[in-house]
């Protein structure tokens, strides 16, 4: 009898330390699930809010690349062609600005009508590198101005200022 209350005792602290692992295992998961929705809420409200102030931005007659060229950027690199790098290279065509190139870490599988590089393949100068993807843009700007020998500003600063 003592016995068989040993064996049931040992069988139940084995599911409650299984349940404890598994309970541990599948917080740290849910954890993570969450951080990364919170930081794509983050992204898409950054994105949002870019996009309603270059909205406002055209409606009262300015544009970034006169905003680039009254900055005295002249020549430009584009980091970051998902859909806020496409817009701004379509805005640049037939401006002061010349868009000289893209850079993107996905640049094999980047198809615009520009010339697109990786990070860290080997760059002509530019009067400036402007960052669309803002939400790494801090990154992106340590790593570029190691890199380049220019200013490097983030596409939420351009429609800010613009």
């Amino acid at each position: 009898m003592a016995r068989k209350i040993k064996n049931l005792l040992l069988v139940l602290a084995g599911f409650a330390s299984g349940v404890a692992a598994d309970e541990f295992t599948l917080g740290k998961m849910r954890k993570k699930s969450i951080d990364k929705a919170v930081d794509t809420n983050k992204k898409f409200s950054e994105f949002y809010s870019i996009l309603l102030r270059w909205l406002k931005v055209r409606q009262e007659g300015r544009s970034l690349g006169g905003y680039l060229h009254n900055q005295g950027y002249k020549r430009i690199a584009i980091y970051g062609m998902k859909e806020l790098g496409v817009a701004l290279l379509d805005e640049l065509k037939g401006s002061e600005v010349e868009v000289a190139y893209t850079i993107d870490m996905d640049a094999d599988n980047i198809y615009v009508a520009a010339d697109v590089y990786k990070p860290d393949e080997e760059l002509e100068p530019v009067d400036a590198i402007v960052v669309t993807a803002v939400h790494y843009f801090k990154d992106i700007k340590n790593n570029m101005e190691k890199k380049m020998n220019c200013p490097v500003i983030s596409l939420e600063d351009v429609v800010w200022e613009a």
